[in-house]
């Protein structure tokens, strides 16, 4: 019986180790399932932080895009504007040159008529 209870006795201190050894696995488990979800979190802190950042560089990129886009066209307005502005300048000036050299074309030949009738052109101002 003594021999019983000493085995017992070593079996008892075997089965409160196996029972520690339990116990910190357990502890290291949780810890490791702590960290991992821990790190999870951070990982997707992080993914959603490089995400949004590049969403905001892009939305910066399409204003510039925008801004550049709208002052092209402005500047093909104004050139075109100006462009219309000289042709109904230049028109106009044409359409008086004509009409210059129509009246000159004309006193012209009422000059050589006059002469070759052998009488006297009269000038009248306008």
């Amino acid at each position: 019986m003594c021999c019983y209870r000493a085995e017992l006795g070593e079996d008892g201190l075997e089965k409160a180790e196996v029972k520690e050894e339990l116990s910190k696995s357990r502890k290291q488990i949780e810890t490791s399932r702590l960290k991992l979800t821990q790190l999870r979190d951070h990982g997707f802190d992080f993914v959603t932080s490089v995400r949004v950042a590049g969403d905001g560089r892009e939305n910066a990129r399409r204003l510039e895009e925008e801004e550049a886009k709208r002052a092209r066209k402005e500047k093909l307005d104004q050139e075109a504007k100006a462009g219309q502005e000289r042709f109904e300048e230049v028109s106009s000036e044409r359409n008086i040159s004509a009409r210059l050299e129509i009246s000159n074309t004309i006193r012209y030949s009422l000059t050589l008529l006059a002469q070759f009738c052998g009488t006297e052109m009269v000038t009248i101002t306008s």
